[in-house]
């Protein structure tokens, strides 16, 4: 189930309201941002779960380790189209297909992905790439909107997971074909909705500088009384209860983060392993938590080695300092005796901190100062 995130549906709903009610694009691209383990891909797939009971073929896409990745949203749209039996017309749709596999693939988006100057390069996205994505994404949404589909259609929903992830080429060609897309909203009926981590927003900007006029979403932690019901409502659905204080102590072992709060339920119910009828008790919350540690741990210990010695440093000080609370840019420089600015931006895009506000960073996970 999907707790505390009423708000945020009902975002999602009012920015697909115009293509659902009148067909139209429902505008720049949604982007709903938050560390690691706090829910996006979940929100992202309730929502668009929720929209396809209305109508919209639904397209989905993740990218990965900067990969290029319009070659996968071409292929997730194709299928997508397929399954709802909206294909246009095969000929010219086939040459739209071979065109964005082709015209993304060409060696000026390499070169964009990989350029140093990142924020420069990525001003000029190659102008066949962009009309190749434009082409395709209205076909598509034109067809997923025709009236011969044994439903009425309504029109095309992209969702696109882990979108700082994608090749920053990529993700310049995406914004500039949205936003050529959007000057004529009518004949578009489409919508766009991205999630990714914090460190998306300056990403967008810099793979094109109106990509901060995307839509933004930033996911908050949820309180207690709603984490409890994500324990406590699927657990009831099968008539198990739990007990009220081994709910207090799955949360307290799981620090209040939403991904810990799964591990804990999880290991409650293998610990308990309830009939209908029965109670998940305070013994089991217990059993739970030294299993849920371990898990954590496992996790900590995958992005400690996911890091190099000069960021390590940085993770050690950052501990020293503040725990798990935030931690003053400026006093970590003074400890560690020089500019942190490259392996900082490394530890943002990794994750592994974020900014909480202007000069001052925290680690996105919970306990994680314990390990360093």
């Amino acid at each position: 189930m999907l707790a505390g995130r009423s708000s945020e549906l009902q975002e999602i709903r009012d920015f697909l309201a115009p293509l659902v009610a009148y067909k139209e694009m429902a505008g720049p691209m949604l982007v709903m941002h938050g560390p690691r383990g706090i829910g996006k891909t979940s929100l992202m797939s309730a929502a668009t779960d929720e929209v396809a009971e209305r109508g919209p073929v639904i397209a989905w896409v993740s990218c990965s380790r900067k990969q290029p990745f319009l070659a996968d949203l071409a292929h997730s749209v194709d299928r997508a189209l397929r399954n709802a039996d909206a294909l246009p017309a095969p000929t010219k749709w086939l040459t739209t297909l071979k065109r964005v596999g082709a015209e993304v693939q060409v060696p000026a988006v390499a070169k964009l992905s990989a350029s140093v100057q990142r924020d420069l390069a990525a001003a000029t996205p190659p102008a066949p790439a962009v009309s190749a994505l434009e082409d395709l994404l209205h076909a598509a949404a034109v067809a997923a909107a025709g009236k011969d589909r044994a439903q009425h259609g309504v029109g095309l929903v992209v969702a696109i997971d882990e979108l700082h992830a994608g090749s920053l080429g990529d993700l310049a060609v995406l914004l500039n074909a949205v936003q050529n897309l959007t000057l004529d909203r009518q004949q578009n009926p489409l919508a766009i909705i991205g999630a990714g981590l914090p460190s998306v927003r300056g990403i967008l900007t810099q793979a094109a500088t109106f990509g901060e006029r995307s839509r933004w979403m930033g996911l908050q932690e949820l309180s207690n009384s709603d984490l409890a019901r994500a324990l406590i409502l699927p657990a009831a659905e099968l008539n198990v209860d739990w007990d009220a204080e081994a709910v207090s102590l799955a949360l307290a072992a799981a620090h209040g983060y939403p991904h810990f709060v799964q591990i804990m339920g999880a290991a409650a119910w293998r610990a308990a392993r309830p009939e209908a009828g029965s109670t998940i008790t305070v013994d089991h919350a217990a059993a739970a938590a030294e299993q849920g540690r371990r898990e954590i741990v496992d996790l900590f210990r995958a992005r400690w080695s996911s890091v190099s010695p000069g960021e390590r440093d940085i993770l050690v000080a950052a501990a020293r300092l503040g725990g798990d609370g935030p931690v003053a840019r400026r006093d970590l420089q003074e400890a560690l005796g020089g500019d942190i600015s490259v392996f900082r931006a490394r530890l943002l895009d990794k994750a592994i901190v974020e900014d909480v506000e202007r000069g001052m960073l925290r680690f996105t996970l919970p306990g994680f100062a314990d390990l360093c």
